[in-house]
């Protein structure tokens, strides 16, 4: 299993139990005392393990940042490293209902070294575009009304205001931003 993302360590600790048997010390009687038992003995139990789910996402973006010039034989730009900070930063100002319904095959790289994210919700769709300086979306509505936005300096701490609409109207609900300016 891959731990690292963008080659710093990704703490997986939390997420998956060790498969190894903890061993402890035990006084009980003669015959134990001074030596280790293994607790599995002892705690014959599970717990519950929650899925991150981020984490489809993260190894998604983490298979983008591993892409080289000409990935697609046709001279495509690898996507630079402050593409991929971006694109954490989006996820991590992104609100939980609208984060939660991604899944991997709605990032995709496109052959100028950015990433495309793709929102879809009831045949419509919207799609955010994210570079090393930049945002952009574009919508496909069903009654034609689309919107778009192109080349807006993104702010990493937060989504801009025109695309936390966009995303209201995609879901028909408000949705409360984490961060926003």
């Amino acid at each position: 299993m891959n731990t690292n993302l963008l080659g710093l360590p990704i703490a997986l600790t939390s997420l998956i139990p060790p498969h190894h048997s903890w061993t402890l010390p035990v006084k009980t009687n003669q015959e134990t005392k001074g030596k280790a038992v293994e607790a599995n003995a002892f705690f014959k139990y599970s717990l519950p393990i929650e899925t991150d789910p981020d984490l489809e996402i993260l190894k998604r973006l983490n298979s983008i940042s591993q892409l080289r010039q000409n990935w697609d034989g046709y001279n495509a730009v690898a996507p630079e490293y402050s593409v991929i900070h971006n694109s954490l930063a989006f996820l991590r100002n992104l609100p939980a209902p609208i984060k939660y319904g991604l899944r991997q095959d709605d990032l995709t790289p496109t052959p100028y070294g950015t990433i495309v994210f793709d929102f879809i919700c009831d045949s419509e769709t919207v799609s955010v575009e994210i570079g090393e300086k930049l945002i952009g979306f574009y919508t496909e509505f069903i009654n034609g009304n689309d919107i778009s936005l192109e080349s807006k300096f993104y702010n990493q701490d937060a989504i801009p205001p025109e695309l936390m609409e966009v995303f209201e109207r995609l879901y028909k609900t408000n949705i409360s931003p984490r961060n926003s300016n």
